[in-house]
């Protein structure tokens, strides 16, 4: 019934992303001792992106259908 705000795209976090911002990423293992570990694994996310302007306590609205690649 209500028009999609937002729209999912695929995402793939590069190698070389600062191992120092990985904690801010969600459902990411993170720890300082593993730095080594953590930086040899390819990362895929799925984000949300605005599809147009989105107002202060405005509800996201996503359809399956957008999926952006």
């Amino acid at each position: 019934e209500l028009p999609a705000n937002v729209a999912y795209q695929e995402f793939s976090v590069p190698m070389d992303f600062p191992f120092h911002l990985r904690q801010f990423l969600p459902n990411v293992f993170y720890s300082p001792h593993s730095a080594e570990d953590l930086t040899q694994r390819a990362l895929r996310l799925v984000v949300l992106v605005s599809v147009r302007d989105i107002r202060v306590g405005e509800e996201l609205f996503s359809t399956y259908f957008t999926v952006v690649r």
